[in-house]
């Protein structure tokens, strides 16, 4: 499933380049493309002799791929989760120089409805789609969780928590959050565009300055 971010306008390939290359587990791959690999450590320290197959490198599992083409930042993942996990990357790193991703995500409710079309004798066995919005929720919330303790570039590498200790940190803070709802938004409909961050603006302090 992929995502697609036009650039916005008068914003430069070398201007989201620049913000992406910053982003922590994109290692690139090209001048304009990005392998997304998860941060967790090789066990023993580092990686084994051998080369590594499938979708490893490095000890790292590639979660994704980052690539622009044009006027539009192309992200591919392979489930609705990873989805979720890669936008608040982007959107934190270069979210004031893209506009809202194009829908063309498929939902976890759209991937099984075409199960259901293509094999109707399977459908009692599919997970309501109320279970699968429940599942995507708690998935948001345990990834917001870990972030507020997570460095953030548009946060000058500090957490959102350590952000907030200074006046000016803050201010970045309250921009990083509306940016997260604004994104969150641009979904239209389903648990991404639904998720209420109220509970971050809360957790932070900084409730009174949710509008």
């Amino acid at each position: 499933m992929g995502l697609g971010y036009p650039l916005a306008s008068g914003v430069t390939q070398k201007a989201v380049v620049e913000r992406l290359d910053r982003v922590k587990g994109f290692l690139p791959e090209g001048p304009k493309f990005w392998n997304w690999l998860s941060t967790r450590k090789a066990r023993g320290g580092k990686a084994g002799g051998g080369i590594m197959l499938d979708t490893q490198m490095e000890g790292a599992t590639v979660l994704g791929s980052v690539e622009l083409k044009g006027k539009t930042l192309l992200v591919t993942v392979n489930s609705a989760e990873r989805a979720a996990k890669v936008q608040t990357l982007i959107g934190a790193a270069a979210g004031d120089l893209l506009r809202a991703s194009l829908a063309t995500i498929r939902t976890v409710e759209q991937v099984r409805a075409d199960k259901r079309r293509d094999r109707p004798s399977e459908a009692a066995d599919e997970i309501p789609p109320e279970i699968a919005h429940q599942i995507m929720r708690d998935h948001l919330d345990n990834h917001y969780r870990e972030t507020l303790d997570a460095p953030i570039p548009a946060l000058g590498g500090k957490s959102p928590r350590q952000a907030v200790r200074t006046a000016a940190g803050r201010e970045k803070v309250i921009d990083w959050l509306k940016m997260l709802e604004n994104r969150s938004a641009g979904h239209g409909e389903g648990p991404i565009a639904e998720y209420d961050f109220g509970w971050m603006w809360v957790e932070l302090g900084l409730q009174d300055h949710r509008k």
